[in-house]
């Protein structure tokens, strides 16, 4: 005769607020997904901006020498004014890089949160995020804010200790 396993407790009824705290983080992770998306287009005006900086760089010293207007004639800029010029096209294309790259790293943390607040899980990663989103004003200090306050939630802290609803941890 075979031993039987112990009868299963039944899963404890949902709370309001357990229910609540399981809305705010799925409206949490859509919001997340639509603040990657406008990184994302950050990024594009970003990268635009510095080719057109790149495009000036590398333009000014050939216009310099060529002449503008007809043959034999000179485009009024003396060899100085060029050099500036031209450098300031490769500042203007350096820092558009930067703020393109920002954003694009900005992005991807951004989706990864969305992510690991819809599955609830990684909960010092979407803190951390929900910290540096808050230096992007207006609307990511306003989601920021509002994450860190779920997040110090005792209700949605035990949402992301738990194991995943298929019976594992995701991680």
């Amino acid at each position: 005769m075979q031993a039987q396993p112990p009868p299963q407790m039944p899963a404890p009824m949902p709370t309001p607020q357990s229910i609540q705290d399981a809305e705010h983080l799925r409206l949490l992770s859509i919001f997340h997904y639509v603040m990657a998306g406008l990184a994302v287009l950050g990024a594009c005006f970003a990268a635009m901006y510095a080719l057109i900086g790149v495009f000036f760089g590398a333009m000014i010293p050939v216009a310099a020498t060529s002449g503008g207007s007809g043959a034999g004639s000179s485009s009024g800029m003396s060899p100085a004014d060029a050099r500036v010029f031209e450098m300031m096209g490769w500042v203007y294309g350096f820092f558009g890089g930067l703020g393109a790259l920002y954003a694009l790293g900005l992005a991807v943390c951004l989706f990864l949160c969305a992510r690991n607040l819809a599955h609830r899980r990684k909960w010092t990663f979407v803190f951390v995020i929900a910290c540096i989103q808050c230096i992007n004003m207006p609307l990511g200090t306003i989601l920021g804010i509002f994450t860190i306050i779920v997040l110090q939630r005792p209700g949605v802290k035990a949402l992301f200790d738990q194991p995943d609803a298929a019976g594992g941890s995701i991680e």
